[in-house]
């Protein structure tokens, strides 16, 4: 099974003190280092929100999860068998955790004034730009977040980054075979929970048949605790005080 959260970003600033003292010192100065307060701010609760839920998954205390990175960028949490996977857009973000198999998660904000036909010649491979470009307008936009965040989700999958050119995940033969092959490996994608300003993929290596539980987390400011729905236990497991 694959568990999947989701947070509205901004809801979360009513604790970013709480949310802070959950961060490693390296954390906390890269914290400082934005260009606007925003996006500092953004920093704080994604970051903070990634050791809760892990830390919940793991049984341990957020700050005492350490992170390392392969040699393309990927996080994973030192010492533990544990596969998980984040992104965030505009104002939200989601988080995958998994087991012992390779995941990637991607979300995208259906962002109007960004140049969709630039991006789509950088990206796409021949078959999906002639199938975008013969779409009808109205239809372009759709299919141009979607194959953009399923790429994202499959690359972020593979743990290689913008190292690996994205015109290689060949969505239009996925839709055909349902999956994605690269370099003797099959990647299923799971289109996640979303409104009409979001497009949201998961990407699994090697398992056609994993269960997504998708949840939506919400903050009590008042008693510095992270609850999901559905869910009586907080998410983090450290001790709690008033904000």
């Amino acid at each position: 099974m694959v568990d999947v959260y989701y947070i509205a970003i901004s809801t979360y600033f009513c604790a970013l003190e709480y949310l802070y003292s959950l961060l490693s010192k390296k954390e906390k100065i890269q914290s400082q280092k934005f260009f606007t307060v925003n996006l500092s701010n953004k920093y704080i609760v994604t970051r903070a929100i990634l050791r809760s839920i892990l830390a919940k998954h793991l049984k341990i205390v957020p700050q005492d999860i350490e992170f390392v990175k392969n040699s393309y960028g990927k996080p994973f949490v030192r010492g533990v068998k544990i596969e998980f996977n984040m992104s965030h857009s505009h104002d939200f973000a989601c988080y995958a955790i998994g087991a012992d198999f390779s995941i990637g998660i991607d979300i995208e904000f259906y962002n109007k004034e960004k140049n969709i036909f630039n991006i789509a010649e950088s990206v796409f491979n021949a078959n999906e730009l002639e199938f975008f470009l013969d779409l009808p307008s109205i239809e372009r936009q759709e299919f141009f977040f979607t194959t953009w965040t399923k790429k994202e989700a499959v690359i972020k999958a593979m743990g290689l980054g913008l190292a690996y050119p994205m015109e290689q995940v060949d969505t239009i033969l996925e839709k055909r075979v349902g999956y994605i092959g690269l370099s003797g490996d099959r990647y299923y994608l799971h289109a996640l929970n979303s409104n009409n300003q979001y497009k949201a993929y998961l990407a699994v290596k090697n398992k056609s048949d994993i269960l997504v539980n998708q949840q939506q987390l919400e903050v009590l400011c008042g008693k510095g605790q992270f609850f999901s729905q559905g869910v009586s236990s907080p998410l983090s497991i450290n001790s709690y005080r008033a904000f």
